[in-house]
């Protein structure tokens, strides 16, 4: 996501602040890091907690996989970033289901594998997926689920962070909200630049 921030009638607060030594830089640069910091928490909550597109992630897990852009006094510019890379099944509190069923081949009652349930979305219901089972990924040693198809393994995704992004930015009154916060600060970056 790239976000601009709306300019709209902040010229005339950045006019209180010419007097002041780079006061105009300055307020703007620390109006673009908050504006930055509140779009990442806002884009999580978002995202995990939409009535209708909410995934069922953690908030640790998603913060890591939301980026920010960086802000230099020549790049006023807020942005986040998410992974385009699908989450793993597994992420999405995953649980083994199993049952007891009576083994031929072991002539006794034993405990098999009956699938895997996951609830990707936050408002929505577990769904069992028969034949897929736990796995640990070779390269990062992180458990995953997956299922054998064709007599071949593959490795079960959910949605991505930035398609998840893109539902929320979407549905949601986001833009609005950010750029509403974006006014507000930098009326509080010009009064505190004022009383020093």
């Amino acid at each position: 996501m790239k976000f601009e921030v709306d300019t709209k009638g902040m010229s005339r607060v950045l006019k209180l602040v010419e007097n002041i030594e780079k006061g105009r830089e300055k307020a703007l640069y620390r109006n673009v890091k908050a504006v930055q910091k509140k779009m990442k928490t806002m884009i999580s909550a978002e995202i995990r907690k939409d009535p209708q597109h909410g995934l069922n992630l953690s908030k640790k897990y998603l913060d890591s996989k939301l980026r920010t852009g960086s802000i230099s006094y020549s790049k006023l510019q807020a942005r986040v970033y998410a992974s385009r890379r699908g989450t793993l099944l597994s992420r999405f509190g995953a649980t083994q289901r199993a049952k007891t069923t009576f083994v031929k081949k072991y002539g006794e009652k034993r405990k098999v594998n009956n699938g895997i349930a996951v609830k990707v979305l936050a408002k929505g219901r577990k769904k069992r997926m028969k034949g897929a089972f736990f796995i640990r990924l070779k390269n990062s040693g992180v458990q995953g689920v997956a299922i054998r198809k064709g007599g071949k393994l593959k490795v079960l995704y959910g949605p991505s962070p930035d398609q998840a992004m893109a539902q929320v930015i979407k549905h949601s009154d986001i833009r609005e909200r950010v750029s509403a916060f974006a006014a507000e600060d930098l009326r509080h970056q010009v009064t505190h630049l004022l009383r020093k």
